[in-house]
């Protein structure tokens, strides 16, 4: 009986040594070695993220390519606010801008800064967008007023400083003199004080409703 469980214990020590010799790996080696697979998947996170971060594009919350200008159903003072947003724009305030990118235009002694929002960056989008709220008349007037110049890479450059604000907080108020199915006036009073006695400056606005909807034909600045 001894002699037979020696033969066996013989025959096992033999078969391990083998396998040993051979260079077969055990379970241990296997269970802590990283597969393909896993290696893959380790490597390929940074990837995704650097990818979403460089896709982002730089907007500018002050500008909206779709406002829908609707007199018919909104107050005049919400119709006019919109349409008066876009056009401090071109008058005491700028859009967004990047102070690092400069350009010098030949016939200034000021540089200018490259307007950020790439949806309006050049003449014909920051246009189109004009064209959402005013007529292509008031829309060219905006466009050559001389706060953003197209420079020769194509884009849009801001002048440094915006004019001098006289809004201040003596406030206005609308009328609706005159609607039909597509033109509607307004007359808007314009107090430059909050002063009791003071007069205030009476303008008249105007829209028409065209292809693209409802703009502005007449909007005098009233500061």
């Amino acid at each position: 009986m001894k002699k037979q469980v020696l033969i066996a214990l013989t025959a096992i020590m033999a078969l391990t040594l083998s396998a040993c010799a051979s260079g077969q790996p055990t379970e241990t080696s296997a269970a802590t070695t990283p597969s393909a697979t896993e290696a893959a998947t380790t490597t390929e996170a940074p990837a995704e993220a650097t990818e979403a971060t460089t896709s982002a594009v730089t907007t500018d919350e002050k500008v909206n390519l779709s406002p829908a200008l609707d007199p018919e159903n909104s107050a005049p003072k919400a119709v006019f606010d919109a349409a008066m947003d876009v056009y401090r724009l071109f008058e005491t305030e700028t859009v967004n801008i990047d102070a690092e990118a400069e350009y010098r235009f030949e016939d200034e002694d000021f540089d200018r800064c490259k307007v950020l929002d790439e949806r309006i960056d050049t003449a014909d989008e920051m246009k189109s967008w004009l064209l959402c709220y005013f007529s292509e008349e008031i829309a060219n007037e905006l466009m050559g007023n001389g706060m953003y110049r197209e420079a020769e890479d194509g884009f849009l450059y801001c002048a440094p400083n915006a004019a001098e604000s006289e809004e201040n907080g003596g406030g206005m108020s609308y009328d609706i003199i005159d609607m039909t199915e597509d033109t509607v006036s307004y007359e808007v009073a314009v107090y430059l004080t909050d002063e009791a006695t003071e007069s205030p400056t009476i303008l008249e606005f105007e829209m028409k409703k065209l292809d693209n909807g409802w703009v502005f034909t007449a909007f005098p600045y009233p500061y």
